[in-house]
């Protein structure tokens, strides 16, 4: 009967643990007579709507001392968001985010560019995007923090900061685009899909690029698929007469990605691409080559 529903790290350090006291949990119309007959002789239909919270500690180790966080100060609250124990940095983001008390934003602004510890940087940064921060642009500087964590987390924060300010967007864009070669898997993945909401044609070579680069990577082929919202059959196009070698190589990663343009173009429903993606995977009918037959089963799909 211990079946455990959700974790939660609590104020005194210890993990919680709440877990349904249930003998059995099935759609009763689906239970088999053999079922029935086994869960009423072994008593698992009641109780019901019981559960248990367990309380799990290390041996030995004191708990840590309660804090009333709703009495502190704002400014009190900011130099928690660094704190070793996960519920109170996260109760420190959130009261400073309801309180909205626009007088810490410059310690914020410090917290997330210079505190020492990186789980303080990337609270402060998401503190800062909770609260609407006025002056955003302070913090480009995390685009280049040490610390991968933070930096994805800046720029998660400065795009959405972005999608407000144009000005902000077009630095920001340019930032990017300057990282994006010099960076990891992971924080590539998030610089494409920040750069994927600008929806701009003259970002599908870059796109390219990156996936010539890695074109086997699904999660950064989703990534880049996501930014291409009424662009699919320009970027389709570029794929195609792209005659480098990895775009002429019938692997999965290739495929995939021309039967998902192709499905997408479909979806769109756009008369004029719609034709010419099909007149383009239908001739040569005696002999389609490999990327006729994909844009041909992504057309299919849709």
């Amino acid at each position: 009967r211990f079946r455990p529903v959700h974790l939660a790290h609590g104020p005194d350090g210890a993990l919680y643990t709440a877990a349904i006291y249930r003998g059995i949990i099935q759609q009763w119309t689906y239970m088999t007579p053999y079922l029935r007959a086994e869960t009423r002789l072994r008593g698992l239909e009641t109780p019901v709507h019981w559960g248990r919270i367990y309380r799990v500690r290390f041996t030995g180790q004191p708990s840590s001392p309660p804090v009333r966080l709703s009495e502190r100060s704002a400014l009190e609250l900011v130099a928690r968001l660094g704190d070793e124990n996960g519920w109170t940095r996260d109760q420190a983001q959130r009261l400073l985010v309801e309180r909205g008390d626009r007088s810490v934003l410059p310690a914020l602004r410090h917290a997330a560019l210079s505190d020492p510890n990186p789980i303080a940087r990337v609270h402060a940064l998401w503190t800062l995007e909770g609260m609407a921060d006025s002056e955003p642009s302070r913090i480009l500087a995390a685009l280049d923090d040490p610390d991968l964590d933070t930096r994805i987390a800046a720029i998660r924060t400065l795009d959405a900061f972005a999608a407000r300010d144009p000005d902000l967007r077009a630095v920001l864009r340019m930032r990017l685009e300057e990282r994006l070669p010099l960076t990891s898997d992971r924080e590539r993945r998030h610089i494409v899909l920040a750069l994927g909401n600008h929806k701009s044609a003259d970002l599908l070579a870059l796109f390219l690029h990156v996936l010539k680069e890695d074109p086997e990577n699904s999660v950064l082929r989703e990534a880049v698929l996501s930014g291409l919202a009424g662009l699919e059959w320009e970027f389709l196009q570029a794929v195609l007469a792209d005659n480098a070698g990895v775009w002429n190589t019938p692997s999965l990663g290739v495929t995939v990605l021309i039967e998902t343009l192709a499905g997408a173009v479909m979806q769109g429903r756009e008369p004029r691409s719609v034709a010419s993606l099909l007149a383009l995977a239908t001739e040569n009918r005696t002999a389609p080559s490999w990327k006729a037959r994909a844009m041909l089963a992504g057309a299919a799909a849709r």
